[in-house]
């Protein structure tokens, strides 16, 4: 199957890129307001993520690849930049808040 689009669309293919960032966020208003305690949130993911619900199991997305077209707009695209260093920012601050936390 091959994807052919002639533009990239915000909310169809950048927005999803952000979700990392709104999830750091949510752990740190999670951990403010339970006083300290992540336990809930780590007890969530491994719920979400248990590889043994076999009664509930889902096949994976169908894979697709780009045409050339389509992957040369996608390459020229700036924004899928933002997502990765937004990431890269929260991910820096957090762990000099962890460095505080900790020591």
């Amino acid at each position: 199957m091959t994807l052919n689009s002639k533009t990239v669309n915000f909310m169809e293919h950048i927005a999803p890129y952000y979700l990392p960032c709104a999830l750091y966020i949510l752990t740190h208003l999670i951990y403010r307001y339970m006083n300290g305690n992540i336990g809930i949130v780590i007890f969530i993911a491994y719920f979400i993520n248990f590889p043994y619900w076999k009664w509930i199991a889902k096949n994976g997305r169908l894979e697709y690849n780009f045409d050339r077209s389509t992957e040369k707009i996608f390459t020229s695209d700036d924004r899928f930049m933002g997502p990765i260093y937004l990431y890269v920012l929260f991910d820096t601050l957090t762990w000099f808040w962890c460095m505080c936390v900790v020591s």
